[in-house]
Parts: C-alpha cells; structure tokens; sequence
C-alpha cells in the first residue's frame, strides 16, 4: 500500500522518488518515517491500482504494451538505467511459423514441422508444454513487433530449421549490419513513448531505483 501511495502522488503531484527514499513535489513531502508535510492540500481522485511489470526487456516492453491496449495504468520497473534489457543484444532473428512474411514467400511450413523440428534439436529433451506454446504463439507474436514499427520482413534458414522461418530485419547491401535486438528495442520504445505523450497519466517507468516518467 505504502508503494502505492508513492505511485499515486508521482501520478498527481509529478514527483520524484529518489534513492533515498524521499517523495518532492514543490511543498508537498514523504519521507522515510511515513510522515506528512502539506499532503492534505492534494485534491486526490479516485485511483484504480495500476499493472506492475517487472523488467524493461522486449517481454516487458511487450506486455506493458498490450496492458496500455486494454486500458490499464501500467508502472514498469527497470533495474538499470535504460528500458531494453538483455533483448537488445540479440543478434539473431526470430522463429515462426504460418506468417504473412512465409505466405508472400510461397514457404510451405506448418505448426507440426516447427514442433519436430525444436523437439529434433533438442535431442527431444525439450519441455513439449512450452515448446507447442512457442510454436502456436509464434505468428501472433512476430505479428505483434510487426504491428508495433518493427521490420521483419526477411527470412532466412538457420541451424535447427528444416524450412526458412526465421524472421530478420532486412540488411543493407553495404555499410553497417542492422542489429536486431537493439532495432526491437527501438521501436517498442518509441511506441511506450508515444503512449506516454498521448497519455501521460497511463505509464510510469522505474528504472534504476528512481521513479521518472518516460
């Protein structure tokens, strides 16, 4: 609750909670001892408890995504100083199976293949539960990063793929390859932004024990 309350005046007052632990907005403070100074001159609204998302990598952006779709308050806390994670580091595409990106390609490929192949390589070890749940979510989910700016128009045929399913953002011909991860990253930051420009009482991000807005 005491959490809470901290979210509700940052919300209202924009204020800042340090490292510290202390909440500053003009004349009105919280400080560590729970005590009060001038918060009773805060006209409070009736507050809904937001989604809390732990963790600003491309799942957490993600889900922070689809709960502002539908409408709830969302505070995301990240542990360093940027959103991103380790997601931004990927240097690899992403698999799917049954997409638009395959079907413009005439690439005959189907859930049941991308199963055999996953369990195939690995030595049939693999947890079949979230192996069927990567394979039936897979379209929806390159779908999703679609939808939210990301290019990922190129397939390629990688190690473990019987089929080309593997979805990359195009490279130029010259210069600097385009890195996948931070291009992710990039465009799922850049729709939080907007959502937070367009709506800036729906997010508020945490990041590196401070609690800033976007």
């Amino acid at each position: 609750m005491r959490f809470l309350s901290y979210l509700l005046l940052v919300m209202m007052a924009e204020v800042v909670l340090t490292k510290e632990g202390v909440i500053a907005g003009g004349d009105n403070t919280l400080n560590n001892s729970g005590t009060t100074a001038n918060i009773r001159q805060l006209q409070l609204p009736e507050f809904t408890d937001p989604v809390i998302i732990v963790g600003g990598g491309l799942a957490g952006l993600s889900a922070t995504l689809e709960a502002i779709h539908d409408g709830a308050n969302v505070v995301l806390v990240e542990g360093e100083k940027d959103l991103g994670g380790n997601s931004q580091k990927a240097s690899s595409g992403i698999a799917a199976c049954n997409t638009e990106a395959q079907r413009v390609r005439q690439i005959h490929d189907s859930s049941e293949l991308f199963y055999s192949d996953t369990m195939s390589a690995g030595d049939r070890e693999n947890d079949h539960i979230l192996v069927d749940q990567l394979v039936r979510h897979s379209p929806t989910a390159v779908q999703f990063l679609i939808d939210h700016g990301v290019n990922l128009s190129d397939i390629n045929l990688c190690g473990g793929h019987s089929v080309k399913r593997v979805h990359w953002i195009p490279q130029p011909k010259e210069g600097k390859p385009v890195a996948v991860g931070v291009s992710i990253i990039k465009a799922l930051k850049e729709k939080l932004r907007m959502h937070e420009k367009d709506n800036p009482e729906k997010v508020v991000s945490c990041k590196y024990r401070i609690l800033v807005k976007i």
